[in-house]
């Protein structure tokens, strides 16, 4: 699951990066960009589907319970079914990633403890609120 949107999000950053090529006036306002990225991700902290999705991750036994078959490919089809769900969940803040550059460890450490708190922290669902707020402030900061 997390494979195919990786390469899902190098496609579209790889896009992104030759319509700022095509397109000046983008290439001179790279804080549209990033400002986009940062609203969209903070905007999505606050959605049912975000909600939804941190439930069946942070207690996944009753779905894996009542979805279990044996062999291979019934266990391929849980692993992906469950793995929408934890897409589901963090796709926005991995897009930050892209956004804030993949090859800064420092931000992509951060991000990762923010997906793996709100995941399996003891109080993971108390810091979806000011992730949010903090992403869509920092995307408004970006943009002034």
């Amino acid at each position: 699951m997390w494979t195919g949107f990786g390469l899902a999000a190098f496609f579209l950053d790889a896009g992104v990066h030759r319509m700022v090529d095509t397109l000046p006036w983008l290439g001179r306002h790279p804080e549209l960009l990033a400002a986009s990225v940062l609203v969209l991700a903070g905007a999505f902290q606050f959605s049912d589907l975000k909600d939804q999705c941190l439930r069946e991750c942070r207690h996944p036994g009753p779905f894996l319970i009542s979805r279990y078959d044996r062999g291979a490919g019934a266990a391929m089809r849980l692993g992906l079914a469950h793995g929408i769900f934890c897409l589901g969940c963090c796709w926005a803040l991995m897009l930050v990633g892209f956004a804030a550059g993949v090859a800064n460890l420092w931000w992509m450490a951060a991000l990762t403890a923010v997906m793996i708190y709100e995941k399996t922290g003891r109080h993971g669902e108390q810091i979806v609120t000011p992730v949010g707020i903090a992403l869509i402030s920092a995307g408004l900061l970006a943009l002034f």
